[in-house]
């Protein structure tokens, strides 16, 4: 039933936008939550979803040993610790990225160079042809004489 009643709304604002109810359910339903949740920040989604982990997987731990105070005040710690994480972890793998991107971009710049830059004889082994006259190995008396 309540499905229902979504739908058929969220149905009336995608195809009657213009009319005053619309208008109104628009403000009610979409800019009004749009400008709460533009005012949250990051380490307080962060808080609330670690305070619920505590509260899922620790509720009969912290009831029974500790107050709710403490266990908000655990929970902002862990919040914060994962907050520097996550912004760590971002520096990294932008430094990351951009060194990839530069990586990239010389590579792509040497192929194309590579193409129009005339090729290079190739070298080869330099051999020796003449024995020296004082080679001691085998065969050099026959040469002598």
């Amino acid at each position: 039933m309540i499905a229902t009643a979504l739908g058929l709304t969220m149905l009336a604002l995608v195809l009657f936008p213009q009319t005053p109810v619309c208008r109104a359910l628009h403000a009610l339903i979409v800019a009004a939550p749009a400008r709460w949740l533009n005012g949250i920040a990051r380490r307080q989604v962060i808080f609330v979803a670690i305070i619920s982990l505590v509260v899922i997987a620790g509720a009969g731990t912290f009831a029974g040993v500790a107050a709710a105070d403490l266990a908000m005040l655990l929970a902002w710690d862990a919040s914060l610790y994962v907050d520097a994480f996550i912004a760590v972890w971002t520096v990294a793998a932008t430094t990351r990225g951009l060194a990839l991107v530069r990586r990239s971009r010389f590579w792509v710049a040497t192929r194309m160079a590579r193409g129009r830059a005339p090729r290079r004889a190739v070298r080869r082994a330099h051999t020796a042809t003449n024995p020296a006259n004082d080679e001691d190995g085998r065969g050099a008396f026959a040469i002598a004489a």
